[in-house]
Parts: structure tokens; C-alpha cells; sequence
């Protein structure tokens, strides 16, 4: 139902709301990847309440986002987390209107996520014992 308000011509199958827990339950039966208006994705999964990020890091967050990978080179640290430093050119294009808040919202919780459950980690090596390029 939710897939169906944000784009009604997709008319999905719906189930009602269950008597017992009154929540709503699963119709989705298999994995699929909906394009809707303005170009956004959604994966529709069945049954699952939480999608995670593997061997992701919250540094690394910034790179699935294209508008503040293009604009993360122009910040004053390269190891800016693009949350609170000054001088970060993706705030910077955030309030010129250059990234959508939105967008900008979106890489936000999501950094805010990985760094609740993993902790940051800025000093992580990699197997062979070198750090990590930092940009």
C-alpha cells in the first residue's frame, strides 16, 4: 500500500489489515525493484522489516551518493565526514541547492545508522596492514 501512494499507477495487490494484530500484512511475494516518479528506486522485500549494509563504513557512505562524491573532492579535509566540518563543499552545494536536501537527508540517516550499530571507525586498516585512502 504504501508503493501504491507514492505511485498509484503501479496498483499492486494489497492485503487488509490483520483482525488479530491489526497490522498490516505481507502481499509481496517475491523481491522486485520498482522504478517510480522521479527516477527512485524502491525494493519491495518480502517480509523483511531492515535492509543493511555489508563491508560498508561510514566514510565509505558518501561514495553511493554521486552528487556528494562529485562534490566531496572540494572540501577543505579530505577526511570530512560532510556532517559538522567547516568548509565541506557538500553542505556547501546542500544550501545552495546544488544537492537536494532530501538526497542529502537520505546519506545522512544512513551514516547516522552504520555508525550506531558499527561504531565510526576512522583509523580502519585493511587486511594487508596499510590504512584505508581517506579522501
Amino acid at each position: 500500500s504504501l508503493l501504491n501512494a507514492l505511485d498509484p499507477e503501479l496498483e499492486l495487490h494489497t492485503l487488509d489489515l490483520s483482525r488479530v494484530t491489526e497490522k498490516g500484512r505481507h502481499a509481496t511475494t517475491l523481491a522486485r525493484l520498482f522504478m517510480i516518479a522521479g527516477g527512485i528506486r524502491v525494493i519491495d522485500t518480502p517480509g523483511i522489516r531492515h535492509l543493511g549494509l555489508w563491508d560498508v563504513t561510514p566514510a565509505e557512505v558518501a561514495f553511493y551518493f554521486p552528487e556528494l562524491a562529485a562534490a566531496a573532492p572540494d572540501c577543505k579535509y579530505r577526511n570530512c565526514t560532510h556532517v559538522h566540518e567547516p568548509d565541506c563543499a557538500v553542505l556547501r552545494a546542500v544550501d545552495e541547492g546544488r544537492i537536494p536536501a532530501p538526497r542529502y537527508a537520505s546519506y545522512a540517516r544512513i551514516r547516522a545508522s552504520l555508525e550506531s550499530e558499527t561504531g565510526t571507525t576512522p583509523g580502519r586498516v585493511r587486511p594487508t596492514g596499510e590504512p584505508w585512502k581517506l579522501l
